[in-house]
């Protein structure tokens, strides 16, 4: 039904034990660790609070698992999403993720509580072990905005959808909805409740359509730095699609789903869809 839409929204915007993955048939070249990560906005300088934070147990257990052969000396390299394609993060990079700074993280590294600071794993892995540690960013900025930007735009055409919907047989409510959404829209929208649905559906494909483009990207980076066997921390609806690209490329490579990682949010925008093009 769809009343369903609000809850399995809710679910997709917020983007299990220990990792675990099925056992690939040849040699694993690529480890792909699906992350569920605060916004980079929300500041998570206060420690103690970001640990009652949703994605704190899957942030830690990801991190957990990758400083454990770094602690024996191994190397690793890591591609992030995030940031611009071909940038490397050191104490140079000058972005900021839930308010931490690579200075800010390297002055940080060898206190107690550092492997609970929640904010980007690979400038939080780079600081930590700067010798071990490369990360490469394989992202696109203007691409991310763009991902985004459909997504704020589905959500929003979805709260007019539901609200039109919910009040269909009230004019005068009705007709506030109405008006809202002409004002948002600068224009004369005729029929405004089926105007929002088809918007949204419009969002919705234009989302996932954007995420294949960002995979894209990962793909051309995970084959150019592949004999160095790179590790790629990335949104969950992101992974299938990759793993996919690399099976076609024949790249041998792995998933691991660690602690706490929404799996049922991978197949929300497909079931929000079905939902909205199924709607009268």
């Amino acid at each position: 039904m769809i009343w369903n839409i609000t809850s399995l929204l809710l679910l997709l915007a917020s983007c299990a034990q220990a990792p675990q993955s099925a056992a690939p048939a040849q040699e694993t070249k690529v480890t792909i660790i699906k992350q569920w990560h605060a916004s980079a906005t929300t500041s998570t300088l206060d420690i103690a609070a970001a640990k009652l934070m949703p994605q704190y147990a899957n942030q830690k257990e990801i991190y957990d698992h990758l400083a454990k052969p770094l602690n024996e000396g191994k190397r690793l390299l890591l591609l992030a999403e995030g940031c611009q394609a071909e940038k490397k993060i050191d104490l140079s990079f000058n972005k900021k993720f839930n308010g931490w700074s690579m200075p800010l993280l390297s002055k940080a590294r060898d206190s107690q509580n550092y492997g609970d600071i929640l904010t980007a794993l690979p400038m939080k892995l780079k600081a930590k072990y700067p010798t071990l540690v490369t990360v490469i960013c394989a992202d696109d900025q203007k691409l991310m905005k763009m991902n985004q930007t459909a997504f704020s735009d589905a959500r929003g055409f979805i709260g007019f959808f539901l609200r039109l919907k919910e009040h269909q047989n009230d004019p005068k409510k009705y007709a506030v909805y109405h008006r809202a959404l002409e004002e948002a829209q600068r224009k004369k929208i005729d029929d405004p409740m089926e105007f929002s649905r088809e918007q949204a559906i419009e969002s919705i494909n234009h989302f996932k359509t954007l995420i294949e483009m960002r995979n894209q990207l990962f793909l051309a980076a995970i084959v150019k730095y592949l004999p160095h066997r790179p590790t790629v921390i990335i949104g969950g609806l992101h992974a299938q699609g990759l793993m996919n690209m690399l099976s076609d490329n024949q790249v041998p490579a792995e998933i691991l789903t660690p602690v706490a990682y929404p799996i049922s949010s991978e197949a929300l925008p497909q079931q929000l869809l079905e939902e909205l093009q199924a709607s009268p």
